[in-house]
């Protein structure tokens, strides 16, 4: 007869399941190890997050009587750190009735301890045009905690001045 013996099969097959093994093994150790620094680390952002809080208490937005370029407008949010953590803040943003989000940083990153009222202030010198009136909801996010210690206000509570 011709063809591999039975020892012959039975060798190469064994060889076959081996090497398989040491490939599925190396790719589970590899997989495995990744989820876990992962999933550590998304559960110590969380224990670290978990009682940062902040809210929006009132937002005025002053226009100088003067939409057009060149004219200072100023947004100001008064911030409350409701919660049990300090948190670090440097960006307010815009959204319109159209859509359009402006993001507006502060001059510098603000830290807001636990239980501190902070204004924060942008002063623009670009048409507000696109913004006067047309206010459809402010927001302000943590750095530190962006997913859980963030809040907004919608247009209808901001109170606009001189626009």
């Amino acid at each position: 007869m011709k063809g591999a013996s039975v020892l012959m099969a039975s060798v190469v097959l064994v060889l076959i399941t081996v090497v398989a093994s040491i490939f599925l093994s190396g790719w589970m150790s590899t997989t495995t190890t990744a989820q876990t620094d992962r999933i550590k680390n998304d559960t110590e952002t969380q224990l670290k997050c978990q009682f940062a809080d902040i809210y929006i208490k009132n937002a005025t937005y002053n226009c100088n009587s003067d939409c057009a370029a060149g004219t200072a407008h100023t947004l100001s949010l008064t911030v409350v750190n409701s919660g049990k953590k300090g948190v670090l803040v440097n960006t307010m943003y815009i959204r319109n009735t159209t859509g359009h989000v402006t993001a507006l940083l502060l001059n510098e990153t603000k830290t807001l301890n636990v239980g501190d009222m902070l204004t924060v202030q942008n002063v623009t010198s670009t048409s507000c045009t696109g913004i006067n009136n047309t206010i459809e909801v402010i927001s302000m996010s943590t750095i530190t905690c962006p997913a859980t210690a963030y809040d907004s206000i919608q247009g209808g509570d901001v109170t606009y001045i001189n626009c």
